[in-house]
């Protein structure tokens, strides 16, 4: 199963150096090696609501009482490892559906809707990354790992731009496009859905 050391161990591949034995300790730059892999990752995460990288959560209500004019407070999830609050439904058996009666603060919903869900977005492990996600982020990291041990900034743009683009891409290019295409691929077509599609409906009427 791929984990967090075969991610740094690739990179440190893709980049010519020796892969640390250790990441709690220095040797063979095995903390630096860890804390580039979580800032590359989490970065990585949050270009884009990777269908790997979603839960849906029904929301905690809290009991006290709004002081906005809406009837109830709801709490979004603010554990370490969420990265982002990709939709907020109230039908969550409804896909496409999004709910948008309501206004944030900080990390509480007020709305005037009793029971709330949310599609959250979650630091996950790269045993559930797709291989390309793999690839992009393992690539990236090692054009941080140049940089950073081996000072060679050539090689880091290098590196950084085959992993993400150039910069008028916004980091969505490069390798990382490739992920995010293929991810999209995953997620069910809302035009040819079962009820959304007229060639279905007429055929099942």
């Amino acid at each position: 199963m791929i984990d967090e050391n075969s991610v740094i161990k690739s990179a440190c591949d893709i980049a010519g150096i020796t892969a640390p034995e250790d990441l709690t300790s220095e040797l063979y730059n095995g903390v630096t090696a860890l804390d580039a892999y979580k800032m590359d990752a989490q970065a990585a995460l949050a270009l884009h609501p990777w269908s790997f990288a979603q839960s849906l959560v029904l929301l905690n209500r809290r009991r006290e009482a709004p002081i906005t004019g809406y009837a109830y407070i709801h709490q979004i999830p603010t554990e370490n490892l969420i990265i982002a609050t990709d939709k907020i439904t109230d039908i969550p058996s409804q896909p496409d559906r999004a709910f948008t009666d309501y206004v944030k603060y900080g990390s509480k919903i007020y709305s005037n809707q009793e029971k709330l869900y949310a599609v959250i977005r979650t630091e996950v492990g790269p045993h559930l990354w797709n291989p390309l996600f793999v690839s992009a982020v393992a690539t990236g990291l090692a054009a941080k790992l140049v940089l950073s041990i081996a000072a060679d900034i050539k090689t880091f743009q290098t590196l950084d731009r085959l992993a993400y683009g150039d910069t008028r891409e916004e980091r969505r290019g490069g390798m990382i496009r490739a992920a995010i295409n293929a991810d999209q691929f995953t997620k069910p077509n809302k035009s040819m859905r079962m009820g959304n599609n007229p060639l279905t409906a007429a055929y099942l009427s």
